[in-house]
């Protein structure tokens, strides 16, 4: 499985970050529970199903969103969108030691693999 993270100002204080990978997609009859507290498609013992909640809470704590487009067989794209009001944001586009980066035109992707 294979993903790319694009982070771009999509209007004056707020940035919009997509995570997109192309594994296999989220099933329309489960995409609503993906957010709720333990919930989890895989075997007993493996994961605690906390992740996406966890995730959806921070956001949320922050005053963002998170929306998720899903297709089985193609893959997943989960958009969060921030307001970052008049903070400097320039820390936050510096490369972390050891990751590739590409930035271009407000565009950042972060290889961290």
């Amino acid at each position: 499985m294979a993903g790319t993270v694009i982070y771009a100002p999509i209007a004056d204080n707020v940035v919009e970050i997509n995570i997109k990978d192309n594994g296999c997609g989220i099933p329309a009859d489960i995409i609503h529970k993906i957010y709720d507290p333990f919930f989890t498609t895989m075997e007993v013992g493996s994961g605690t199903g906390l992740g996406l909640n966890l995730v959806y809470n921070i956001i949320k704590s922050h005053n963002g969103t998170i929306d998720v487009d899903s297709e089985v067989g193609i893959g997943t794209t989960f958009t969060v969108r921030l307001d970052i009001d008049d903070q400097d944001v320039t820390p936050l586009l510096q490369k972390p030691e050891g990751a590739r980066a590409i930035i271009a035109n407000h565009l950042l992707v972060l290889d961290t693999s």
